[in-house]
């Protein structure tokens, strides 16, 4: 949850975002790397709180697979990855919206 509220903020209200647009890079640039620095906080916040989950239930499970290791690492990556993709898209088109910004604070804080 904390990617949902925060990548509105991080990758579209930044405040060096003057100075950043100045320089000699092009915008998507920009909001790539924002957004893989988003997206490898998540997969960080996700292994930390993951990990020692699965670790004591592979302890305490009568019968694990060994698949159960490969099926983790990609819930690991994934997992993180659809709350992010869903706040990013509904941020970019909250840009678009010609409204005040109280009214659109509203909006995405309901959302």
């Amino acid at each position: 949850m904390g990617g949902v509220t925060k990548s509105n903020s991080y990758l579209f209200r930044m405040k060096d975002y003057n100075f950043l647009v100045t320089m000699p890079i092009k915008n998507s640039t920009i909001i790539i790397s924002k957004l893989t620095t988003l997206i490898f906080e998540a997969v960080a916040l996700s292994l930390l709180i993951g990990t020692p989950t699965m670790v004591v239930y592979y302890i305490y499970a009568p019968s694990v697979s060994s698949l159960y290791w490969v099926y983790g690492f990609i819930m690991f990556i994934c997992l993180p990855l659809i709350p992010l993709v869903i706040s990013s898209f509904l941020s970019f088109l909250f840009g678009f919206i010609p409204i005040n910004s109280r009214v659109k604070n509203i909006i995405s804080s309901i959302i």
